[in-house]
C-alpha cells in the first residue's frame, strides 16, 4: 500500500495528514506552537536584510 504524506509548517503550528492511494484520510494531526515575536528579535532580522 502506497501513501502519500502532507505537512503544513505555518506560523503557529505544524499540520501533517496521511492519504492513501484513493485518497482516504488515513492520519491527520495539528501541534500549535507559541509565536515568539520581540522587538529586538525584529531588529536583527532587518538589521540582516540591510
Amino acid at each position: 500500500m502506497s501513501f502519500v504524506i502532507g505537512v503544513d509548517l505555518g506560523t503557529s503550528a505544524v499540520k501533517t495528514v496521511i492519504v492513501n492511494r484513493e485518497g482516504e484520510v488515513c492520519y491527520e494531526v495539528s501541534k500549535s506552537y507559541p509565536l515568539h515575536q520581540t522587538s529586538d528579535f525584529l531588529q536583527g532580522h532587518f538589521y540582516l536584510l540591510g
